[in-house]
């Protein structure tokens, strides 16, 4: 009989367990699908470039359609002013990508979301070079004495690598306006290229 209903407790125990793995798996999916529904809505009015530029995203410096041959991310689009701003909505990206159609035309592909990297120079203020306060990095080497101190962020549960676009910063990429293979937040998309 002791073995019996320890059996059962176990097999509950079980069975319990895979229910609350069977809800938290649920949970997961429908939190980000319903996140990912919400950027959609809220960035569906760029699919017309012109209302991007009316609210302030400009053209990515020297941005040209950039992608290689494992896929394009496409032409970006930055909001500065959201871009300096350390906080991050998913339902307002700092980055609108943009992919040149056939007709002369670009069609939203995908949103990124990005904050810049900022470091603190911790050398003596005596030393010659010392540079006071916080500021952004422009070099692709950090050298030993610059420290961090921005920090990355979460958007649709991912934490972004810090990566080296022309300054160090957090860029995460979300394709959410054309299916992509490698997944919603690859870097790039092989179901897109860059006219030649």
């Amino acid at each position: 009989m002791n073995k019996r209903m320890n059996t059962l407790i176990f097999t509950v125990a079980l069975l319990c367990l895979a229910a609350l793995q069977t809800t938290i798996s649920a949970q997961g999916p429908s939190d980000l699908n319903s996140e990912l529904a919400r950027a959609r809505a809220a960035t569906a009015k760029y699919h017309d470039i012109f209302t991007a530029l009316e609210d302030g995203f400009t053209q990515v410096p020297l941005s040209t359609c950039h992608g290689d041959a494992n896929g394009a991310v496409g032409i970006s689009y930055v909001n500065i002013p959201r871009f300096v701003n350390q906080a991050v909505n998913s339902e307002e990206p700092e980055f609108l990508n943009y992919i040149p159609t056939s007709d002369g035309n670009v069609r939203l592909v995908s949103v990124a979301y990005g904050s810049p990297a900022r470091f603190r120079d911790t050398r003596s203020p005596d030393t010659p070079g010392y540079r006071p306060g916080s500021f952004p990095w422009l070099n692709p080497v950090i050298p030993s004495y610059l420290e961090e101190v921005s920090g990355s962020f979460t958007v649709f549960g991912q934490q972004p690598p810090r990566v080296f676009e022309g300054r160090w910063l957090y860029l995460l990429t979300a394709h959410i306006w054309a299916p992509n293979p490698l997944g919603m937040f690859a870097d790039g998309n092989p179901n897109l290229s860059c006219p030649e």
